[in-house]
């Protein structure tokens, strides 16, 4: 088998949706009509029968599970069961040939204290596509009979032991049921040698009696089920017959109805076998197959480490039955999810011819300890991509790998893409400003032989023009942060889409990250303005002067902004000086004044006169800080000895006129 990692480092990133169906199995459960009986009986709880349902029994005077007892006793099969129907705690005897169904969605349950096992069965029976709750007292079934026993498609839980095998010679197949959650065994065979035989296949068995779920005895045959998480039938089983390669590597989901597990046996008669959800279709002239459908986003590990692979389909476990007919070929088409399509629809999936590279894959439980995943067409086996519905079919046979009958003993499918290295895929965060488009994303480990190529386009199917090229700088264990930014071509008001590629060394396309989109702008309707730049500026800050001023009891004040009128009418002015400071750099280019408080010098107006006048010492102001330089109290004393001596001269001055005065005359 080829390995993944020679042909792909990356997958793209592809969600998953479900498609809208339309149920097409026959099966009652599925169906929105009752089904049509040519002999049988519906059963319902009191008040549950009408027109649609003929004949129908419903349960008298108020006793649970009395309409199912008079029907068995009357021969009545097939027996429908419809809606909740409680069952009572008397046992309910299988003596004559009974087949039981379930109509959407039907139960049977039981919530009293009995411990009687609720079907003792004498003859043979079948149950198909119930759910059927116990009180973890009481068995299901007790088998009594040599005659064929069939459980099919059930989901059962909360019993005690499920099946009790007392005849040793009877056949019991236990297939595509849904068992959890007992706290008994899930089969439990009395006989030491069974000659009959035991097939326990398709089933979730999870959860029930521990340490082993099933003893077997004698023949059987209990390949093909989901064991429990970590769970095999080597520590979940004993006496039993198994292979240990032929296991379910991941829970069955459950079926449409709700009991039950996704799956089937299709017996082969030329004609088209189609899912009820219409995800797979199945071909084949003759022969039997079954099918275990796992669901979405599921990837069968067979309890090893998950593999690296993106999903795009549901996962199918192919296996032919005990004791079948396999057939010769089998064509078979698995539907892709809508996400996907873009990426399986190009290069290098289903746009080349190489069917190698198409993104059907196997996996082979058998040789998991030395190989993976692979692709269905690099194996020689047919492979085609169907476009119009969404799908990839093959055709399988006894040539190339995987075939019937070395393979189809256990396989799982899927429509998927390999990781390589680790990589974690980037969403891509798309903006647009300035009429450019900003591309960025970010990788949480890479392969680092990979390149990252940009595209846009007026349409999200193509055709792309390529916009950027980056080699890749991460590794499997470090992260890359990536930009690519364009503006080459761009209109305006027009929606772009662009996606992010990863190629190979050989710059081969192997993913595509899915397209997003985004709208320019409209065009400007002015010249554009100039960028901003930084400019240091200088900018005048003048600093208001301190007015000083004498008051009548020559006490001086500071900063205080007003004129007082003296004797000598001298007055202080308000002058400016003008003081360059350093501010710091804007992006506006405007100088805008701050007024601010500086130190000044005084000057007296107007010029005095021979008359004694007093000049008083300024207050100075620091940035808004003043401090008085001279004390008031200082400042009165020099002032009252200024008075005494201007006195004292002006007395000598009078007296010295006076006697020159006289003196002459």
């Amino acid at each position: 088998m080829k390995s993944f990692a020679r042909l792909f480092l990356s997958v793209i990133l592809c969600g998953l949706i479900s498609f809208a169906v339309t149920p097409t199995e026959a099966a009652p459960s599925h169906q929105s009509t009752p089904p049509e009986l040519s002999s049988g009986t519906y059963i319902a709880v009191a008040g549950g029968c009408n027109s649609n349902f003929t004949p129908c029994v419903e349960d008298q005077d108020g006793i649970p599970g009395s309409a199912i007892l008079e029907a068995i006793a009357n021969g009545a099969s097939p027996i429908v069961i419809i809606g909740e129907y409680s069952i009572g705690d008397e046992p309910i005897d299988i003596s004559v040939n009974t087949e039981i169904y379930g109509f959407e969605n039907a139960t049977l349950k039981y919530e009293g204290e009995s411990n009687n096992a609720v079907f003792l069965v004498n003859q043979r029976f079948l149950m198909h596509d119930l759910g059927v709750y116990g009180n973890r007292l009481r068995s299901l079934a007790q088998i009594n009979t040599d005659l064929p026993i069939y459980l099919h498609h059930n989901t059962i839980k909360y019993f005690f032991d499920v099946v009790v095998i007392n005849n040793p010679d009877v056949d019991v197949k236990v297939e595509f049921n849904h068992i959890s959650n007992n706290s008994g065994l899930v089969i439990k065979q009395n006989n030491s040698s069974a000659a009959g035989s035991l097939i326990v296949e398709g089933n979730n068995l999870i959860n029930n009696s521990t340490p082993v779920q099933l003893v077997c005895n004698g023949t059987n045959s209990v390949d093909h089920n989901f064991w429990g998480d970590g769970q095999t039938p080597q520590t979940n089983s004993h006496d039993c017959d198994f292979d240990p390669t032929r296991i379910l590597g991941a829970p069955a989901a459950l079926s449409a109805s709700g009991h039950g597990v996704a799956g089937a046996l299709v017996e082969f008669d030329g004609s088209d076998y189609e899912s009820s959800d219409r995800r797979l279709k199945l071909s084949s002239n003759s022969g039997e197959m079954a099918y275990i459908d796992h669901g979405a986003n599921v990837i069968p590990t067979f309890n090893k480490a998950a593999p690296l692979i993106q999903t795009c389909s549901h996962s199918y476990y192919f296996f032919i039955p005990k004791d079948a007919n396999a057939p010769v070929e089998i064509g078979a088409q698995i539907a892709y999810n809508e996400t996907c399509q873009q990426t399986i629809e190009a290069s290098p999936f289903c746009a080349t011819s190489n069917q190698a590279n198409y993104p059907l894959l196997w996996f082979d439980p058998a040789l998991s300890d030395k190989v993976g995943w692979d692709f269905v067409g690099a194996g020689d086996v047919p492979v085609s991509c169907d476009l119009a519905n969404n799908s990839i079919s093959m055709t399988l046979s006894d040539d190339g790998e995987p075939n019937i009958t070395d393979h189809l003993d256990g396989v799982p499918f899927l429509i998927g893409f390999p990781y390589i290295s680790g990589e974690t895929l980037p969403t891509v965060d798309i903006s647009y400003v300035s009429h450019k488009v900003t591309l960025s994303w970010k990788t949480e480990g890479e392969d680092p032989e990979i390149d990252f190529l940009a595209e846009r386009s007026k349409d999200p199917s193509g055709p792309w023009t390529d916009v950027g090229n980056l080699k890749g700088k991460g590794t499997p264990m470090k992260d890359a942060d990536y930009q690519i930014i364009d503006s080459t071509g761009l209109e305006y008001e027009t929606t772009y889409y662009y996606r992010i590629s990863v190629l190979n060394q050989n710059n081969e396309r192997v993913q595509i990250l899915p397209a997003e989109s985004i709208k320019t702008g409209p065009a400007p309707t002015s010249p554009p303005t100039l960028t901003p730049t930084h400019t240091p500026t200088k900018t005048l800050q003048p600093y208001p002067i301190t007015y000083l001023y004498r008051t009548a009891t020559s006490a001086y004040n500071w900063n205080i902004n007003r004129f007082v009128t003296t004797p000598t009418k001298s007055f202080l002015t308000q002058t400016y000086e003008a003081k360059q400071t350093q501010t710091p750099s804007t992006k506006t280019g405007t100088v805008t004044p701050t007024p601010r408080f500086t130190k000044t010098k005084l000057s007296l107006s107007p010029t005095p006169t021979d008359t004694p006048t007093f000049t008083p010492i300024p207050t100075v102001a620091y940035f808004g800080e003043a401090r008085q330089l001279i004390s008031s109290s200082r400042y009165n004393r020099h002032t009252y000895w200024a008075i005494a001596l201007g006195t004292l001269s002006t007395f000598c001055l009078a007296g010295l006129a006076i006697f020159l005065f006289r003196r002459r005359h």
